[in-house]
């Protein structure tokens, strides 16, 4: 078994705020529902969970997305099953989502992880037109934060945590080749996603995309902060 964690990049005095934010919101609202019971949590997931399903036409599309409805593209985001739903998918956040952060700076972090939330769940929605699921949780916002990691420090690496009987070595290894792993099994899993229904493996894809097309838009205004920084 390994496991990989971020190895620290050049030292920078960039504070971030909102990935803690984002990691505080998700566990608050999940320790919130659990303290409330089981029963709050499923009508918590009915009323601001995305529901596919009969949306097969431009007319089912507009009355899903009228009435206040179109929030919960949002809303999903930060909903989650249960605590291994949320685990799951913070452990990605706490690995990509501050090295991103400080390039991208916090709000245009924020506007990622929010829009691509969004774009990821109507994906998910759109793949299933005729099934009724509830779609909920971080995992496509968070694909889109390694897909901007990705664009935006190409040449990053991961350390892996290697057991070797009562040791263990971290190994460098380069982040792009563990991410374009990852990428790749997202793909395969969607071929065989019906094995594993619960699981929003186009959401995965299309956030990842969205992250790294989001990034790619986002080099110059980075560039033009930078050299405001630096003085330039």
């Amino acid at each position: 078994m390994s496991l990989f964690i971020a190895l620290p990049q050049k030292p920078t005095r960039n504070w971030t705020w909102a990935t803690p934010l984002l990691l505080l919101l998700i566990i608050g609202l999940h320790a919130l529902q659990w303290w409330l019971g089981a029963a709050v949590q499923r009508q918590w997931q009915l009323q601001w969970g995305m529901l596919s399903g009969h949306l097969q036409t431009l007319q089912d599309w507009q009355q899903a997305l009228q009435g206040g409805r179109l929030l919960r593209l949002y809303t999903a985001t930060f909903l989650h099953i249960n605590w291994s739903h949320v685990l799951g998918n913070l452990v990605f956040l706490l690995i990509f989502g501050p090295a991103a952060e400080r390039v991208l700076g916090s709000l245009r972090f924020l506007l990622l992880f929010l829009v691509a939330g969004a774009v990821s769940n109507l994906a998910t929605v759109a793949a299933y037109p005729g099934d009724a699921h509830y779609v909920i949780g971080a995992s496509g916002a968070i694909s889109a934060v390694m897909g901007a990691y990705i664009s935006l420090l190409p040449r990053a690496q991961l350390g892996i945590f290697l057991p070797l009987g009562f040791f263990v070595q971290v190994i460098k290894v380069p982040a792009i080749a563990l991410v374009s792993l990852w990428f790749a099994m997202q793909v395969i899993f969607v071929v065989v996603g019906a094995l594993n229904g619960s699981v929003t493996w186009i959401g995965h894809i299309v956030g990842f995309v969205f992250g790294v097309l989001f990034a790619m838009a986002s080099r110059r205004a980075i560039t033009k902060a930078l050299r405001k920084q630096q003085g330039y």
